[in-house]
């Protein structure tokens, strides 16, 4: 559900063509810092309601329990949009569908995801003879979103390259994929190719 909604709202906005970046490079982190901060608070307000729910359930109080639990879920859609703002924010400016380029640094597992997606949907869904060879997919190394020691992106990346056949490698490390949408005539099966 959640990547289905991603996917719908990243369709509209993810690829502007004609709109530029902000010159000043400071108001895309800005409106990042300020929507993922204001879901965090929503997030922390669905939490505080869901146990106060459950407190009054199990005190008796179904109806108070029930009306805590809805207030819980108005403040997840706040929460969603808000963190749907900064998203924006973070895949606007990059014009992925001229550049071929993807970077998502800044942006949590299921966005990723869902955002890497419809990278892939764009370009694959372009004429042949309108692809260019490849893509790029920057996903960082991890430093910053690792769960017990590991990587996050990073993995669910590749794992959706494997999953739909694609060809690609790493690309400056451990920090990008290189993926061919439009590979040449004579190469071989989809998987990963290792230099």
């Amino acid at each position: 559900m959640v990547f289905s909604f991603l996917r719908s709202l990243l369709s509209s906005v993810f690829f502007c063509s004609g709109q530029k970046p902000d010159s000043s490079g400071d108001e895309a982190g800005d409106t990042v810092r300020q929507a993922r901060e204001e879901a965090e608070m929503y997030a922390n307000k669905r939490k505080d309601c869901a146990a106060r729910s459950q407190i009054a359930w199990r005190s008796g109080e179904k109806a108070r329990a029930k009306d805590l639990s809805n207030e819980g879920k108005r403040y997840a859609v706040l929460m969603e949009k808000a963190n749907w703002r900064a998203v924006r924010a973070l895949l606007k400016p990059q014009k992925s569908k001229q550049t071929g380029k993807l970077d998502l640094h800044g942006l949590y597992k299921n966005e990723a995801v869902a955002a890497t997606l419809e990278f892939l949907d764009h370009w694959k869904a372009l004429p042949h003879k309108d692809r260019p060879e490849t893509v790029e997919i920057v996903t960082g190394a991890g430093n910053h979103s690792k769960i017990r020691g590991r990587p996050v992106i990073k993995p669910e990346v590749e794992k959706i390259l494997r999953v739909r056949g694609l060809q690609y490698e790493p690309l400056r490390g451990d920090g990008a994929f290189l993926v061919y949408v439009n590979p040449p005539e004579d190469s071989s099966s989809s998987t990963c190719i290792i230099s």
